[in-house]
C-alpha cells in the first residue's frame, strides 16, 4: 500500500462493511430477495467507483493540500448521500 490516501482507506472500509453486511444477512440469498441483493451490489459498485475516483485524482492533482482537501470534501459528500439512501 504505497500510495495510501484518506479516500482509498475510506472506500476500503466501506467495501469491507458492505461485504460483511452481505454475509451477515445471508437470508436474502436463501429467500431470493432480488431487490435487496441488487441494492447491496449497487452499494459495492459505488465503493469500487470511489476507488477508481481516488486513482483518477491521484493522477490528475499533484498539489497535496488541494488533493487532501478535495478528498475530505468527497468523503463528506459521499457520506451524506449514502446516509440519505439508507
Amino acid at each position: 500500500m504505497k500510495n495510501l490516501t484518506i479516500l482509498k482507506m475510506y472506500f476500503i472500509i466501506y467495501l469491507v462493511s458492505c461485504f460483511i453486511y452481505f454475509l451477515a444477512d445471508w437470508q436474502i440469498i436463501v429467500n431470493e430477495n432480488i431487490s435487496r441483493i441488487v441494492f447491496i451490489i449497487q452499494l459495492i459498485l459505488i465503493g469500487f467507483g470511489g476507488l477508481f475516483l481516488d486513482w483518477m485524482l491521484q493522477k490528475m492533482i499533484k498539489n497535496k493540500k488541494v488533493f487532501h482537501g478535495l478528498e475530505l470534501l468527497l468523503i463528506v459528500v459521499f457520506t451524506i448521500i449514502v446516509w440519505n439512501e439508507l
